[in-house]
């Protein structure tokens, strides 16, 4: 599966909220963002795009999607364009699109604080990095830890 970019990925999220009457906080996109990214690298095995995520205080974040969104103070209703001005979203075909909506139906109606939960359960890729960080905003999380988070949370629901 080709890399994307978390944009388009988030993009997607964004969308399939709307369409399903969900709310989306720029916390719970975050949340379901490194959900997604989890479980394309259990199924697939391949990061679903370049960029890390870092241990913040409340879990998992991509920095270039955090500060896209961050004036989206309770709700992200709308989809943001890319660098180029492009609204494009990812492929939801193949591989990709079956964790997409693996994600989205086991997840999608989670709230955002069981995300959280979820994230910061013992010996989670978050809570290994964030433990060794500075608890502001710290460490990379590796795809190594993240891959069996990715694994481990298709065992249960929120």
């Amino acid at each position: 599966m080709p890399s994307t970019s978390p944009i388009y990925a988030a993009n997607n999220l964004i969308m399939r909220a709307k369409e399903s009457h969900v709310e989306l906080s720029p916390l719970k996109l975050q949340k379901l963002l490194y959900i997604l990214y989890a479980r394309c690298l259990a199924e697939i095995g391949a990061p679903l795009f370049d960029n890390p995520f870092e241990a913040w205080k409340y879990g998992p974040v991509v920095t270039d999607i955090y500060e896209i969104f961050k004036k989206a103070s309770s709700s992200v209703r709308e989809p943001m364009p890319d660098k180029e001005g492009s609204y494009r979203a990812y492929s939801l075909s193949g591989a990709f699109g079956r964790c997409f909506d693996e994600v989205w139906g086991k997840y999608g109606h989670c709230s955002a604080g069981d995300l959280v939960e979820l994230t910061h359960r013992p010996d989670s890729a978050w809570t290994k990095t964030y433990n060794k960080c500075d608890k502001l905003y710290g460490g990379y999380l590796s795809d190594d830890d993240i891959r069996i988070d990715g694994d481990s949370w298709f065992d249960g629901r929120c």
